[in-house]
């Protein structure tokens, strides 16, 4: 069964994606929420799968949440690919 991400766990992802180097502090502004409300999501995300602790391989990957994270990773390589292509120099 995949488990289903609350609002605010679907929030604190989408910018963990979006912003993967993010710190919690900044985490905390853009949620408008404490370091321990931080810390106790990232700890719900990590149980539900959708990240790895310690950089270990998530047992809970499955069919359906792998093809969410195949969603995620083709959106952000589209992005990066207008970003690149919107500079205004060219690549040798």
């Amino acid at each position: 069964m995949v488990n289903k991400l609350t609002k605010r766990e679907r929030e604190l992802f989408d910018l963990l994606q979006e912003f993967p180097l993010i710190t919690t502090k900044e985490l905390q502004n853009k949620m408008k929420v404490g370091k321990s409300f931080i810390s106790q999501y990232i700890d719900r995300l990590k149980k539900k799968g959708y990240i790895l602790n310690n950089m270990s391989i998530s047992k809970k990957i499955n069919k359906t949440n792998l093809t969410e994270i195949i969603k995620i990773i083709e959106k952000n390589n589209r992005k990066l690919i207008r970003e690149l292509q919107s500079l205004s120099f060219n690549f040798i």
